[in-house]
């Protein structure tokens, strides 16, 4: 069964920018950071960090959360992370979990096989400030 944990940051910007790696690098030396990439609510050729801070410009001033950042991980026995198909599955997955469970938020899904375990996993990047209430 896949293993997943949510937190909350009122940094989004940082949030976004691990998500995508320093210059497209993953950890432990690999080359690239992102296997697959995908937007939930939001414009491709657009800066997410551009479209997403509009939200937290209006949100609340008691409203100090930016973004939850849920990552997904899959055992092997899941998911491959040597089959590309594998890797598209886990994505859509991702995207999947933050339409279900986060109606009316924007999302990036960052899928990953860049840790120490070479484990396919999803970092999503959920913008804490629906697009309905702001």
């Amino acid at each position: 069964m896949a293993y997943s944990r949510v937190t909350r940051t009122a940094n989004g910007a940082e949030a976004l920018a691990y998500a995508y790696g320093d210059d497209g690098k993953g950890h432990n030396g690999n080359e690239q950071r992102n296997q697959v990439i995908s937007l939930v609510n939001l414009q491709p050729g657009v800066p997410v960090e551009t479209q997403m801070s509009k939200y937290w410009d209006r949100a609340k001033p008691n409203h100090k959360t930016q973004v939850l950042r849920v990552v997904q991980s899959y055992s092997k026995k899941e998911l491959n992370p040597d089959e590309p198909a594998d890797l598209q599955k886990a994505n859509v997955m991702g995207q999947e979990l933050a339409r279900k469970h986060y109606p009316g938020r924007q999302a990036v899904v960052f899928t990953q096989i860049d840790g120490a375990s070479g484990l396919v996993h999803n970092h999503i990047i959920i913008n804490d400030c629906a697009m309905e209430d702001t």
